[in-house]
């Protein structure tokens, strides 16, 4: 019988990561981990078909990656993949294991949303909410003891196993639903039953900014955290992926469909400025904030539009907070 089990984020590469079985999606074409796994097994003389539409497929690695097995799901478009997907990806793949692999003890998989324009923070709680479901519902591999959400960038796996935490206290899951509410307060349940399925009525913010690790504490402290999680979804796009096929056309729709954009022009970054030309034209409310020494050295092509300058990350989350708020009173900005 299935006892608790354990979910928490842990720094590396997915592909190098211990377990019985790795999960991946396929949206009609191979992409980051999925794409990565598909290489290092071909490399090695590894077939990896993909699954059918609307199906999966299990493949055995032979020692090519650390996971024993891969589990790939079909999703569909990858414009599609959104928050309410993520959680139905991870509750169909528990059920999948329940019925095919029943006896797997570890399972990982990587974080779904980073480089393709979601909120991970949004796509983190819907995958989690989705392996909730399955846990305490009774629907999940008898065996399973371990969830590992593997992610490369340290500062975002510092950001996110506390996020996870806010919905599985200590990242512990009980198989018993009535035991496991039990574990959680009000606020908790609240959290836990909109996840995913709440981002629909949240308002979207889309960050155009370089895409590195010395932008993530300010994307966390200077921008994301002067919204509203309740109320908002702060979705960006990375940098180095935006430029190509259909991540390209993934993050210009989250553009046209964002109620705000916001652009951080402190370095020149050409992917960043392609963003923001798209989000102009898309009639978006754009803001477009960079660091006070770049104050006299923006581009001469918006060099006369607004632009709110920063000291810090908690200038920043200042001046967007206020910001934010007269736009929805519809207060002018200038």
């Amino acid at each position: 019988m299935l006892g608790e089990v354990r979910i928490e984020v842990r720094h590396g590469d997915v592909l190098d990561t211990p377990a019985d079985v790795l999960l991946l999606k396929y949206a009609e074409r191979h992409y980051g981990a999925d794409l990565a796994a598909h290489r290092r097994l071909a490399s090695k003389g590894i077939d990896s078909p993909p699954p059918p539409p609307g199906g999966y497929s299990f493949v055995r690695t032979g020692g090519a990656l650390a996971a024993a097995e891969i589990l790939t799901i079909a999703v569909g478009p990858l414009g599609s993949f959104e928050y309410e997907e993520i959680r139905q990806f991870g509750s169909d793949a528990l059920r999948i294991l329940a019925s095919e692999r029943p006896s797997v003890r570890v399972l990982a998989g990587p974080i779904h949303g980073p480089g393709t324009g979601l909120d991970e923070v949004e796509a983190v709680k819907s995958l989690v909410a989705g392996f909730v479901d399955e846990i305490t519902g009774g629907d999940a591999p008898a065996g399973l003891e371990r969830i590992v959400i593997v992610e490369r960038n340290l500062s975002r796996v510092r950001w996110l196993q506390p996020v996870i935490e806010t919905l599985v206290p200590n990242g512990v899951v009980a198989n018993d639903r009535g035991t496991f509410e039990r574990s959680l307060d009000a606020t908790g349940v609240s959290r836990l039953a909109g996840a995913g399925v709440g981002a629909r009525d949240k308002q979207r913010v889309f960050v155009a900014m370089e895409f590195d690790d010395d932008s993530e504490d300010l994307f966390r402290f200077g921008i994301y955290e002067a919204l509203d999680e309740d109320a908002f979804l702060c979705e960006r796009g990375d940098s180095d992926l935006a430029a190509t096929g259909d991540i390209l056309e993934s993050v210009l729709g989250k553009i046209r469909n964002a109620d705000y954009f916001i652009a951080d022009v402190t370095k020149d970054n050409p992917n960043v400025f392609l963003e923001l030309g798209f989000a102009w034209g898309a009639d978006r409310n754009v803001l477009i904030v960079a660091r006070e020494s770049r104050r006299e050295a923006l581009p001469f092509n918006i060099r006369n539009q607004r632009t709110i300058f920063y000291r810090n990350h908690g200038h920043l989350q200042e001046q967007l907070r206020d910001t934010i708020r007269r736009l929805g009173q519809g207060a002018p900005t200038g």
